[in-house]
């Protein structure tokens, strides 16, 4: 049995955020990839988009129900079809109740689940990446050449059963039998594979990206290789040496790349001292005086680069503190109330509760006291600062995209390397 495709925003304390690092991750992210969001996971989403789109922009409805509802009643046949064939689609468990024998749009109760958040789908997932591929329009409602090539591609894939005539049946009441719809998921859902024509219409939108930002053309041209993408999962040593692979293939982009490694890198020990603080209030003596093997390195270390990326050619702060944090004493508990202070900020400015108030926990929960010590039996394991870093740095790694970078190239060039 398949479940809908999940998305892991990131690890436990940047899904909550409680020091303000999504704001700049996402300014990061899009100097590269902008085209893509933590949501945005297979091509084939944005196919369906755009024929959806199609559809609906080819269909005369007296219907008074907006463009979000319409777009769901065709979502929901490709929906119901992937899930007859058990691929994991977006929505999966809601499609799942609606594949039993013969099946028509006019069946479904119009309070079903799958009409109740109209936002969390291939519409609220992906419209705003098909805008930056440029295959919509700036409201998403209307198709360019590129996304009406893509979207008839997609249509096309069976010449004896064309996706957009299907759709237009269904939304005339037409009634669809298990085993048509079963056909219909092998050949459109979201694992299955793009014809010819589809890799055809990929690669002209990716060759058409290229020209309109020559900066980044690089990374697609040459793809970092899926299994050097897999091996940097595997451990510290290897994060550090995928970064070191960045570097090399894509000179042009140092200083981005560069950017990336820093952020991360003092993302990473900010959060792990803003944890080790919460764990302090919330386990008590356990972790009273849990901190880095060697603070005074640790510190100094956190203080020097913060002052490198501050003065660097690509710079994203959170609020103020990787400045407040160059301007800080190297001394491992003024950095700590500085990360305090921060996150208190940070928590009111949003109109929420501090988890923290330096030496009052406000709110519990929030972290898991055997994940931080593990975290410290790390550290302890490291034979120097740099080592050190690298370990915590790899714990709270991030999602920089060009896994999907790969996974898209494969798409266009039928490549079976991750097309799985």
């Amino acid at each position: 049995m398949k479940f809908t495709e999940y998305v892991v925003l990131d690890r436990a304390a940047q899904a909550v955020d409680p020091l303000g690092f999504r704001r700049p991750a996402g300014a990061l992210l899009d100097l590269l990839f902008p085209q893509f969001t933590v949501l945005t996971l297979r091509p084939s989403y944005l196919s369906a988009l755009c024929c959806f789109v199609k559809v609906l922009n080819n269909t005369k409805s007296s219907s008074q129900t907006g463009f979000s509802r319409r777009f769901r009643e065709l979502e929901l046949f490709w929906g119901i079809a992937n899930a007859t064939v058990n691929d994991g689609v977006v929505n999966i468990t809601k499609y799942r109740e609606l594949c039993e024998g013969d099946v028509r749009l006019a069946s479904v109760p119009k309070r079903h689940a799958v009409f109740q958040r109209l936002s969390y789908g291939t519409l609220g997932h992906y419209t705003s990446a098909a805008i930056r591929w440029g295959l919509v329009d700036k409201e998403g409602r209307r198709l360019e050449p590129t996304g009406s090539a893509l979207a008839d591609s997609f249509a096309s894939r069976r010449s004896n059963a064309q996706l957009d005539d299907a759709l237009a049946r269904w939304i005339d009441g037409e009634s669809f039998s298990h085993g048509e719809m079963e056909a219909f998921g092998q050949r459109f859902g979201v694992s299955a594979q793009p014809s010819r024509p589809e890799r055809s219409a990929w690669k002209d939108i990716i060759r058409e990206w290229c020209a309109k930002h020559p900066k980044t053309a690089s990374l697609w041209d040459a793809p970092i290789a899926q299994a050097t993408l897999e091996a940097s999962n595997t451990g510290h040593e290897a994060y550090r040496e995928f970064f070191d692979t960045l570097r090399a293939a894509y000179p042009d982009l140092r200083h981005e790349i560069d950017a990336f490694w820093q952020f991360e890198r003092l993302a990473a020990a900010t959060l792990f001292m803003f944890e080790l603080r919460v764990a302090a209030l919330e386990f008590g003596e356990k972790f009273a005086d849990a901190a880095p093997p060697d603070e005074a390195a640790f510190a100094a270390h956190v203080v020097a680069l913060s002052n490198t990326y501050k003065d660097g050619a690509v710079f994203q702060d959170a609020r103020r503190l990787f400045r407040a944090l160059a301007e800080s004493a190297a001394d491992y508990r003024a950095l700590t109330r500085c990360v305090v202070d921060h996150h208190i900020d940070h928590q009111q400015a949003k109109g929420t509760s501090p988890v923290v108030d330096h030496e009052q926990l406000m709110v519990m929960g929030r972290v898991d006291a055997q994940t931080m010590r593990e975290a410290l039996a790390d550290t302890q394991a490291a034979y120097d600062i740099e080592d050190c870093l690298d370990r915590i740095q790899f714990r709270y790694r991030r999602q920089w995209h060009f896994e999907k970078c790969r996974r898209w190239y494969d798409w266009a060039e039928g490549s079976t390397e991750t097309l799985q």
